[in-house]
């Protein structure tokens, strides 16, 4: 009976050894798919989304490892995560024993940035969602509010909610661009707004891709403004909102029934003929769900990949201290998120706390918008 046990014990054991080295190598894998562009290697970007879960999975064996008389194993997982820190500490927020707030810090600047979703104008309940986020943006007060998806009127940018932000927040300045048209209603543009309580200059807004929405001719931008603070010292803001996956109704459905949840929205067609083109030519039937999704994740990668690089070339340029804000729709560990990075601290690694996903879809790892800044 020892015999038999002491086999099985053996199996057990290399199984799970096994396991854990498959581990390290899927950590090496995601570590890879951080600094390799997808414009060069396709596929290499879905890596990125897998980070949180292995990070998880080498802490299971830290502590698996110890439980057992091969207590030495527990370094393989210890070294791995080591060794992939730079990807596996920005996925999670620490600081739970210190606190964010800084309204009673001298000369401290609250920056907010929020993909504001055209403030509910895709809900039923519009107005309600409108004034809930307008109180968000009075309680928390920020010095300087970047909005990605945030809409005007085609011949009045400070309509519809302009004029009551900046008289209602203090705001003195305001800057915003345009990047494509709200399909319901073409007399209403979205795009990426700064407003500020300190003076704006030498405002530059950098197209990235000149040919986002082949339907609209749109763009996706990088907007560039020097912020004047107090004490003659200056602050060169980036704010940006890069290619969108192109998300739907129907992929979103999808995932769901994928996990066994009872989906109650309806399916939506795509209308970018980014996609509708390419599937054409690719042979894939808007009905093959999987193929769909996996084309439009890999489109975005290649695209938000290059969007990465034209950005760190314009910031890499700034005289000034940095500040970065945005929508990156890529999450931590990502090309996109580690070449927009470079050198510059995250807010929500110095601050946040758990996973701190900013997209509430899908997966409850997406932590997709950033603010980055010159420690």
């Amino acid at each position: 009976m020892k015999g038999k046990q002491g086999f099985f014990n053996k199996i057990f054991a290399y199984t799970f050894l096994g396991i854990n080295i498959l581990v390290c190598i899927w950590s090496a894998m995601c570590y890879m798919a951080s600094i390799v562009s997808p414009a060069r290697v396709e596929n290499i970007g879905m890596l990125s989304l897998s980070t949180a879960f292995a990070f998880f999975a080498n802490l299971f064996f830290v502590f698996f490892w110890l439980f057992t008389r091969k207590k030495w194993r527990s370094f393989i997982a210890v070294a791995t995560l080591i060794l992939c820190s730079k990807i596996f500490l920005p996925v999670f927020g620490w600081n739970f024993f210190t606190s964010g707030n800084i309204d009673n810090t001298p000369g401290a600047i609250k920056v907010m940035d929020w993909n504001v979703h055209a403030f509910g104008l895709y809900d039923t309940d519009a107005d309600g969602k409108r004034q809930q986020m307008m109180n968000v943006i009075k309680e928390n007060a920020p010095d300087i509010l970047c909005m990605e998806e945030y809409n005007v009127m085609k011949n009045d940018s400070m309509a519809p909610y302009t004029k009551s932000i900046m008289a209602e927040n203090g705001y003195t300045e305001y800057r915003f661009k345009a990047d494509n048209k709200y399909e319901d209603n073409k007399n209403i543009y979205l795009g990426t707004a700064i407003f500020s309580k300190f003076p704006l200059k030498n405002f530059v807004a950098y197209p990235l891709d000149v040919r986002r929405r082949l339907i609209e001719n749109g763009a996706s931008y990088l907007l560039q403004a020097d912020v004047l603070l107090p004490g003659n010292k200056t602050l060169r803001l980036f704010a940006l909102h890069l290619y969108s996956s192109g998300i739907t109704s129907n992929d979103i459905n999808y995932i769901e029934e994928l996990k066994g949840r009872k989906v109650n929205g309806k399916d939506a067609p795509d209308y970018d003929p980014d996609f509708v083109d390419e599937l054409n030519r690719r042979d894939i039937k808007p009905d093959d769900h999987f193929k769909v999704f996996m084309f439009k994740l890999n489109l975005a990668y290649r695209k938000r990949a290059l969007e990465a690089d034209s950005v760190a070339k314009v910031v890499s340029s700034s005289p000034y201290p940095v500040l970065i804000c945005g929508d990156f729709n890529d999450v931590p560990s990502s090309y996109t998120y580690t070449t927009v990075r470079g050198k510059y601290a995250d807010a929500f690694v110095s601050k946040g706390k758990s996973l701190g996903r900013t997209f509430n879809e899908i997966m409850p790892t997406l932590r997709i918008d950033n603010i980055f800044y010159d420690p």
